[in-house]
């Protein structure tokens, strides 16, 4: 099944221009969201804690994951471009990007979820705190904010098991492409990597108990942030319209 020239999929300027977008707006709920890196810091793994932290800033936590949401449709859109790319002939692994795409667009959906579901989450909590005159009703809302909180972190853990076989499979199918060694066939084998090494904590958190679990969250967050530059990198190939970028019948 081939997508080339299909009028559903962006050309690949606009597809590296909402790469590029997609990863610029990503750094803002990365750094911003509260009880992250640096709106009042607290594990992660707390839930408890977490909440309180998302009730003193609710606002932000709102606008924090509509800006996670938008980044994730931007990186869709993007990635889009790249669907109609023709395996290279001889090539064993250029045949993996389509799929690798497809991967990646149904993990994102599920990021988006998780997202909806922050959205949820800030609201009950906020009408916990507010409804100071009904103690069993505060309760029973903290309780489901606090539900709805784990139901997010699991959405996310699904997110965080599918990403390195979606980076995985764009590099591979990727890297190919390119004859000889420049910046965008470093960034497409440096999505391989960060998949690889995605895949390897993921297997560490699980079965490694005793490992700190701010240390596992750190180096995937630090990998996260390194696939989104490569990605930046691809997009800034496909505004470019670097000919390896492009569908045969448009490549010169």
């Amino acid at each position: 099944m081939t997508f080339a020239g299909s009028q559903l999929l962006p050309s690949a300027r606009a597809g590296g221009i909402s790469l590029m977008a997609g990863v610029v707006l990503a750094f803002f709920p990365s750094l911003f969201t509260p009880g992250g890196w640096l709106v009042s810091p607290v594990d992660q793994s707390n839930y408890a804690e977490t909440l309180e932290v998302l009730s003193k800033y609710p606002s932000l936590a709102h606008v924090t994951a509509m800006a996670a949401a938008i980044s994730m449709l931007l990186y869709g859109y993007g990635l889009l471009g790249l669907l109609g790319l023709r395996a290279v002939p001889g090539s064993k692994f250029s045949s993996l990007l389509q799929f690798g795409v497809i991967t990646s667009l149904f993990g994102w959906g599920i990021f988006l979820i998780a997202m909806g579901k922050r959205h949820m989450t800030v609201h009950l909590i906020q009408r916990s705190m507010g409804e100071s005159g009904d103690p069993e009703l505060q309760n029973v809302l903290f309780n489901a904010a606090l539900n709805g909180y784990a139901d997010m972190a699991g959405l996310i853990l699904a997110f965080l098991s599918i990403y390195p076989f979606a980076s995985m499979m764009v590099g591979l199918g990727l890297a190919p492409r390119f004859g000889s060694m420049n910046i965008y066939k470093i960034a497409s084998i440096g999505l391989f990597v960060v998949g690889a090494a995605g895949f390897i904590n993921f297997v560490v958190a699980q079965h490694f108990p005793a490992i700190a679990l701010d240390l596992l969250l750190g180096v995937n967050n630090s990998l996260l942030s390194l696939g989104a530059l490569c990605l930046f990198i691809v997009g800034v190939g496909m505004y470019r319209q670097r000919r390896e970028l492009l569908p045969d019948e448009n490549a010169s």
